[in-house]
């Protein structure tokens, strides 16, 4: 089996863990997404797509979302630990990254894509200089009330509120919500609303994901997966607490799907990195920043 094979087992397990074990559907990912970000500790640049996922739950562990590679633990001032110590062992994050190759038949240059994988170690773990912190922080920008509805505003959505049911309509290419009082916090709405806008990316004139409005089915539960994953990676990104609002029918299929093939969350991941990514470079979530 190979590295990348084994990192892929690993936070499948840990997935499959949390939800069969979880004593309400909601548990899982409210406890992994609660405003708090995986980020790189040199950077302060948050991580995306499976390393998202992965460094969430690492995290917890060592107390600190913050995150660096030997190179930068070293060029920081810091100290990292053997594997044998008591605060030993990392993580492992992986890019996809470009390289330009010459075409063996034509003498062409062509692009090309490699996985790249690092070893990285939490900053809890690493030994600073003592009284120490050189490391960076991630700072979410600032999200007033009402954030998520200014930044459906802002990709100009075709957002409609009334009735008890909160959806995307493909073939209307409309998001409906019921009122906001009926939830019962802003932080529900807000996820809710977040969770619909991940569908909304995934219409044929943007992402073009497969969307289906029958329930059952792999392909319907792969496609929620996305959209609960998208609505956490966004709302950590925004400092808004994850709440989500899955349902039993679809753990079910998440389940079967993630125990056929531990690939499964890391497709799904990087599904919902591409939407929250599009969401950001389309309705700019800076836009958030300005509201009081």
């Amino acid at each position: 089996m190979s590295k990348f094979e084994d990192i892929f087992q690993s936070v499948t397990d840990r997935i499959i863990d949390g939800l069969e074990s979880a004593e309400d559907w909601r548990k899982p990912w409210k406890s992994l997404f609660d405003g708090t970000v995986p980020h790189n500790a040199s950077t302060g640049r948050a991580y995306n797509g499976v390393n998202f996922l992965n460094l969430s739950w690492a995290s917890r562990k060592w107390g600190a979302t913050g995150w660096v590679t030997y190179k930068q633990a070293t060029a920081l001032g810091g100290k990292v630990p053997s594997n044998k110590a008591d605060n030993g062992g990392c993580e492992h994050v992986w890019f996809i990254s470009r390289n330009t190759y010459k075409d063996k038949v034509t003498g062409d240059e062509k692009l090309g894509f490699i996985n790249k994988c690092f070893p990285v170690w939490n900053v809890n773990q690493i030994e600073w200089a003592e009284g120490s912190k050189p490391y960076k922080e991630y700072t979410p920008p600032v999200s007033g009330s009402g954030a998520v509805n200014v930044l459906a505003e802002s990709l100009d959505v075709d957002l409609h509120y009334g009735g008890d049911t909160a959806c995307f309509i493909p073939s209307l290419d409309q998001v409906r919500m019921p009122s906001a009082d009926a939830f019962k916090t802003a932080e529900e709405h807000d996820a809710t609303l977040a969770h619909e806008l991940i569908h909304w990316t995934g219409h044929s004139s943007r992402l073009n994901r497969k969307i289906l409005n029958s329930k059952g089915g792999e392909a319907y539960a792969f496609e929620e997966l996305v959209a609960e994953l998208g609505s956490a990676f966004a709302g950590a990104l925004l400092g808004i607490p994850y709440e989500g609002l899955q349902h039993e029918q679809y753990i079910a299929g998440w389940l079967k799907a993630l125990k056929s093939d531990p690939r499964h969350i890391v497709k799904a991941a990087a599904q919902a990195s591409k939407a929250v990514t599009y969401l950001q470079e389309n309705g700019s979530f800076e836009v958030l920043s300005e509201v009081a």
